[in-house]
């Protein structure tokens, strides 16, 4: 079990795994730390949360560009 998971939209997941950060909704931007994120309740990687912005931890070798 996780403490803090967010859960991605379709626009998120895309800058996630293209290896970018995104901000996240107001109502969790007070709770810094490291975050579970899943798409569609599944697990996808993992990202550390600091003044509102998600910080990319998905790695190197995997990035890629959805269609």
């Amino acid at each position: 079990m996780f403490k803090h998971v967010y859960p991605l939209d379709d626009q998120q997941w895309a800058q996630y795994v293209h290896g970018e950060t995104f901000f996240v909704d107001s109502d969790i931007q007070q709770v810094k730390g490291w975050y579970l994120l899943t798409i569609n309740g599944n697990g996808t990687g993992f990202g550390k949360l600091v003044d509102g912005q998600m910080k990319n931890f998905y790695p190197k070798g995997l990035r890629f560009m959805p269609k």
